[in-house]
């Protein structure tokens, strides 16, 4: 039986669809970011195990708390968020961790460079809700775009004179 097709979204704002669309890649980049931190947490191994396997358990329990919430943002707006390991690795930037488990510091790297893309798709997300007068939804892109910002400073100071 063939599945039918989502509705088109019920927004006549192209600014909204333009949100919506950008809202699906801050999505997929959340979701990519959290299951390779979330992977790397159970995989990490060296001298700083426990720091390294703590750190990441944080990372991932948070940024996962986050992806409910942009879904739901996505539907707010009267589109369907995307929710396919398919449809996520269409929509991000973000590289799926390779099936050889690397060393723990370049497990950091991929993880610095991997928040450098979830920043700069938060903020391109918060630019649009503004301009589109979401200010609930540019409020909590505000609120995560800190956070990933803490992270990247966590990151790049581990990462620091190695």
């Amino acid at each position: 039986m063939e599945t039918p097709e989502m509705p088109e979204p019920i927004v006549d704002d192209p600014t909204a669809e333009t949100l919506i669309a950008s809202l699906k890649v801050t999505l997929s980049d959340v979701f990519s970011f959290y299951l390779k931190a979330h992977f790397f947490h159970w995989n990490i191994e060296g001298a700083d195990f426990l720091q390294y396997h703590s750190f990441l358990g944080e990372v991932y329990e948070d940024v996962h708390n986050s992806v409910d919430p942009i879904g739901e943002n996505i539907r707010k707006l009267g589109g369907y968020a995307p929710g396919s390991y398919t449809r996520f690795q269409e929509l991000t930037s973000i590289s799926e961790a390779s099936k050889v488990i690397p060393p723990a510091m370049d497990m950091l790297r991929q993880l610095y460079d991997d928040n450098e893309i979830v920043i700069a798709s938060l903020e391109r997300s918060y630019e649009l809700a503004e301009m589109n007068h979401e200010h609930s939804i540019s409020n909590f892109l505000a609120e995560r775009d800190g956070i990933h910002k803490k992270y990247r400073w966590f990151l790049r100071s581990t990462l620091a004179n190695r």
